[in-house]
């Protein structure tokens, strides 16, 4: 794999400010080339709101683009949550390539609002896709009406165990984070179900969160019930304070 290693990425004016990434699919490589351009508002987020002192949640690491730019730029402290086992792989060597692993923990247990043995659904086997799912009603009936009629489909699911952030932080596992990042496919309310008294808390926090037609209104009903505006509206994501 060291064969396909991307050219330097330099993430702030200190010269030995470079990251680098695996890149041994098409997926790899266009996350690793579009960093600035595919999300530049997560860039600009990161970037008003880093700090050596301000840990991140990277709740949907993917490969660890984000969690990866955050910790290196910053010096900073990130806990990288992403349960796809296709690019926890490739996530743990990019950590490594990058020699962060002092300052990065992955956790790969899927996030939901309790402690939940339920199924994880893969649906691309590509390293860098993003078709994954835990705990999906419609999901899981379409799997079983598939197995009755014998239907094989390119698509897996196994029974994994789910954590929420509450539960993590109530076990001293993870620290209070200053920033939480949350790009996942569909359970963002679950997740923030899940840290409801971390959002209590009264103690600054930005949240950026990517949101679908299907949980934008919950998710917004949600953060306002906890004190948190909206700060920002942007094409994918919406930015919270409190």
């Amino acid at each position: 794999i060291d064969r396909y290693k991307s050219h330097n990425i330099t993430v702030s004016q200190n010269p030995k400010k470079i990251i680098k990434f695996y890149i041994p699919s098409l997926m790899a490589s266009f996350r690793a080339k579009t960093i600035f351009t595919k999300e530049p508002d997560t860039i600009e987020w990161l970037d008003n709101n880093g700090s050596k002192d301000n840990c991140l949640l990277d709740i949907g690491a993917n490969l660890g683009l984000y969690s990866i730019y955050y910790s290196k730029k910053f010096d900073a402290k990130v806990f990288s949550f992403e349960p796809s086992f296709k690019n926890l792989e490739l996530m743990a060597r990019n950590i490594n390539l990058n020699s962060l692993q002092e300052k990065i923990t992955i956790i790969s247990n899927p996030l939901t609002d309790q402690f939940l043995i339920s199924k994880f659904f893969q649906g691309d086997f590509k390293a860098g896709a993003a078709e994954a799912s835990f705990n999906d009603q419609k999901l899981i009936e379409e799997f079983e009406i598939d197995n009755k009629l014998n239907v094989t489909k390119d698509k897996i699911s196994y029974n994994t165990l789910a954590t929420s952030i509450d539960n993590l932080i109530s076990l001293n596992l993870i620290d209070f984070p200053k920033l939480i990042k949350i790009d996942v496919d569909g359970n963002e309310i679950e997740i923030l179900n899940g840290c409801s008294k971390l959002l209590n808390k009264g103690q600054s926090l930005s949240i950026l969160i990517e949101t679908r037609p299907s949980t934008e209104k919950l998710v917004e009903q949600k953060l306002t019930s906890h004190g948190f505006k909206k700060i920002k509206s942007l094409k994918y994501n919406s930015v919270w304070e409190n």
